[in-house]
């Protein structure tokens, strides 16, 4: 991946060749307050897989559709349980996570993962925002946590840091929302 900077603002998915290669995907974000634009360049046949597990059907469908148009290659599960059967969801470059879900928590799901192993990074989001819920993230090393509703461009932010891609990323807020 290559950041570049560019005069305008704005953001929006176009297509370039900055290496000579064929096509690569280029994302394209404003960065608040400045009027630069930071240019996110993937391979159009290998982008980061986010993969998204939310027993929410409107909440997955809507999270897919965001990441899908960030330029990522998306794959959503409807349970813990459905993410560790697909061997394609272990392959993730970064874990967009429910806490609470049915059958297996996404807390569990995490510490399954990392008891097999995968250090996949995980981002927690949630709607409950009770003190044992909030120790526990804190206690989780989740890349990080966003509480719901989900905001557009701090999940993406969050995406992007947790898959490296935000070198500007300093420190990590102690309550995102």
């Amino acid at each position: 991946m290559k950041s570049l900077l560019a005069g305008t603002s704005g953001s929006g998915l176009a297509t370039a060749s900055l290496d000579g290669s064929d096509v690569t995907k280029v994302q394209y974000h404003a960065r608040v307050p400045s009027p630069r634009v930071i240019l996110e360049v993937f391979s159009v046949t290998n982008p980061p897989v986010i993969a998204i597990v939310d027993d929410d059907p409107s909440v997955r469908r809507a999270l897919h559709r965001l990441v899908r148009a960030a330029g990522y290659t998306v794959q959503s599960f409807a349970s813990a349980q459905e993410f560790l059967d697909s061997s394609p969801g272990r392959r993730a470059a970064c874990l967009v996570l429910d806490i609470h879900l049915n059958g297996m928590s996404g807390f569990d799901l995490q510490e399954h993962l990392a008891a097999d192993g995968v250090g996949v990074p995980v981002i927690f989001i949630t709607a409950h925002h009770d003190a044992p819920t909030r120790e526990r993230i804190e206690r989780s090393g989740a890349a990080w946590h966003l509480w719901k509703p989900v905001h557009e461009q701090e999940l993406l932010g969050a995406i992007r840091r947790a898959i490296g891609l935000d070198q500007g990323a300093i420190d990590r807020p102690d309550d995102v929302n």
